[in-house]
């Protein structure tokens, strides 16, 4: 059977129309040989999904140039660990969860238990025990843990969840966009099921603190929300979704707020800087963003429900949006105040000296 046959028989069986919840076409990038029917038909779906880093739109038609060849996952050796992988569908674990829409196998469900749901727990539980010690013994920190101890105990398991935290955020940061530039769908699924452990990882790490910010709870529901309900509807949201988990870079400016402010340098430039960074993060990138994602699922997969449910989520993640907005907007201005009220004060110094100098002259 030579390619052109090969090509009526699959457009004669329907393998040349999309499952992304659209009025989608593409063009199967097929390997050297002839694949079975099954295997066709699990590339078929990678590929089908309106992928819109991956894809060149003419029209009202999209052709996705996305090779499953060229997509590893993670442990595989070989393109025959990426067959029996596609062909065990049937066994594996996210289809029990109502997940199956992401391309995960077994042995990446409990990769990405472990490193992402098990060991931020178990990290806590470690900084939590050990880490006071260690503040307390530090002669440029003593003052200041001895301070949070006494007037907000509560901010020091929440320093330490902001360490490990901070760390997460730059592989949940960057991850996505080199994934996504080098067109690699089940790689971006692997990412989005971490992020889910994570983020349910997190919710009981607040629990386990007893900490007392609502909003950071229902926060973390909303997200849980926004991750699970669009991947059990379909697979049009992957891009999306991925696209959206970059802010979590916000967590890293979070961070470095945190450590600032326990070596009491709250009235430096550094601090400043993070916070000013924050906020350009807020107002530049993540409400453009997250406003751009509910308009474009909505204007090109009105009736997908995967795409949908997406579009609520974010809609509702907005708010927090603002609010955090709010919060970095306050730190920097009061910074700002503070930076130049001590520029004022070294002017003013400075003129007192050189007046003091002349009348000694």
């Amino acid at each position: 059977m030579d390619y052109n046959q090969f090509t009526n028989l699959t457009h004669a069986l329907g393998f040349n129309k999309g499952f992304g919840g659209g009025h989608n076409s593409m063009e199967l990038c097929l390997p050297n040989s002839v694949l079975p029917i099954k295997q066709l038909q699990h590339q078929q779906q990678l590929h089908s999904t309106s992928l819109f880093p991956f894809v060149e739109t003419v029209g009202h038609q999209q052709y996705s140039n996305f090779n499953i060849e060229s997509t590893p996952i993670h442990g595989a050796s070989s393109n025959s660990d990426i067959s029996n992988y596609l062909n065990n569908d049937n066994n594996r674990i996210v289809n029990y969860l109502g997940l199956g829409n992401l391309d995960i196998s077994n042995d990446n469900f409990y990769h990405s238990l472990f490193f992402f749901g098990i060991l931020p727990l178990s990290a806590f539980i470690a900084l939590t025990s050990i880490g006071p010690h260690i503040l307390r013994s530090l002669s440029s920190t003593k003052d200041t843990f001895s301070k949070w101890e006494k007037e907000m105990p509560s901010f020091i398991p929440e320093f330490f969840q902001r360490v490990f935290k901070g760390f997460l955020c730059i592989y949940f940061s960057f991850s996505p966009i080199y994934n996504m530039i080098n067109r690699n769908e089940v790689n971006l699924c692997y990412i989005l099921l971490s992020i889910i452990f994570f983020t349910l990882a997190d919710t009981l790490i607040l629990y386990l603190y007893k900490s007392k910010d609502k909003s950071m709870y229902l926060h973390h529901m909303v997200s849980l929300f926004t991750l699970y309900a669009p991947i059990f509807f379909g697979k049009v949201c992957i891009p999306y979704l991925s696209l959206a988990i970059q802010s979590e870079i916000l967590c890293c400016f979070s961070l470095v707020i945190g450590l600032l402010k326990l070596f009491n340098l709250t009235n430096s430039f550094p601090y400043f800087m993070a916070s000013s960074a924050g906020l350009f993060c807020m107002l530049i990138m993540r409400l453009p963003k997250h406003c751009w994602i509910v308009y474009d699922l909505l204007v090109n997969q009105p009736t997908s429900a995967s795409a949908i449910t997406c579009a609520i989520g974010v809609c509702l993640i907005i708010p927090f949006d603002l609010l955090y907005t709010k919060i970095f907007l306050k730190m920097t201005l009061s910074s700002y105040k503070v930076l130049n009220q001590m520029k004022d004060k070294r002017s003013n110094d400075s003129l007192v000296l050189k007046n003091e100098s002349i009348k000694a002259q």
